[in-house]
């Protein structure tokens, strides 16, 4: 081989740009989707949980509305009187990647937060993005908050 054949493959490669892919941070604001799963610490719970977006379009819909996933599901069933059992939707193990359990996520209870508050614990490392919800799952959530009689009407409004 040339002598110049191998110096020009090796400039080549270090002068080939990065794709824009690579070179673009990864942020809330820019991946945001309905259905997206979160792993945080919220102050409103003792230890860590997994949340799910359930706007409609939340790159452009403030605030933020997030439902956790609780794997104490016997703890959330039973706090729930029957008149309210439309407003917890049960997920079995297997049927999302990251719920290694058997979880609960209680539809009377929806948190709202700002896009700045979630990004503030992502770029602190606070917060881990994990896979999506399914579409048909996330319609059931959606469901059984408008199901709910403790939701505040505008909250139903944003999901509807």
């Amino acid at each position: 081989m040339p002598e110049g054949d191998f110096e020009d493959r090796i400039h080549v490669g270090l002068t080939e740009q990065p794709s824009m892919a690579a070179r673009t941070p990864i942020t809330i604001s820019a991946t945001i989707q309905p259905g997206s799963v979160y792993f945080f610490a919220d102050e409103e719970l003792p230890s860590p949980h997994f949340f799910v977006v359930i706007n409609k379009n939340p790159a452009v819909e403030h605030p933020i509305l997030l439902l956790y996933v609780s794997s104490q599901v016997e703890k959330i069933v039973s706090s729930r009187s029957l008149w309210r059992s439309k407003t917890v939707v049960i997920i079995k193990k297997g049927t999302h990647p990251d719920f290694s359990l058997d979880s609960a996520i209680d539809c009377n209870h929806v948190f709202s937060r700002s896009i700045k508050d979630l990004e503030r614990k992502f770029k602190s490392g606070h917060l881990r993005i994990k896979s999506a919800m399914s579409s048909n799952l996330l319609d059931k959530l959606r469901e059984s908050v408008l199901e709910s009689d403790v939701v505040e009407e505008y909250i139903k409004d944003m999901i509807r």
